[in-house]
């Protein structure tokens, strides 16, 4: 799927796409993120995951926390020094 994804981006309707996108993207990201953060995370907290299994949830609705998920906030709070 990769080779495919990377002919579509690198192609003419991919790189045009991108091109208008992308401006779209960052005027109306900061617009809705105020109303959506809440609802992806009351969704996305409200769902647990186990190693191996996928999430039954829509991609939009859903954040993942990955550091959480494999246990590098605990690593990292305990390999912190004192007062960090």
């Amino acid at each position: 799927m990769s080779s495919a994804n990377n002919a579509v981006a690198s192609s003419p309707v991919g790189t045009v796409v991108t091109a208008v996108a992308a401006p779209v993207v960052a005027t109306v990201t900061p617009v809705l993120s105020p109303v959506t953060a809440p609802v992806v995370n009351g969704l996305s907290a409200a769902t647990s995951t186990q190693d191996g299994s996928g999430v039954l949830a829509l991609t939009l609705t859903y954040q993942t926390n990955y550091p959480m998920l494999v246990g590098a906030d605990t690593c990292r709070r305990r390999a912190s020094p004192a007062g960090a």
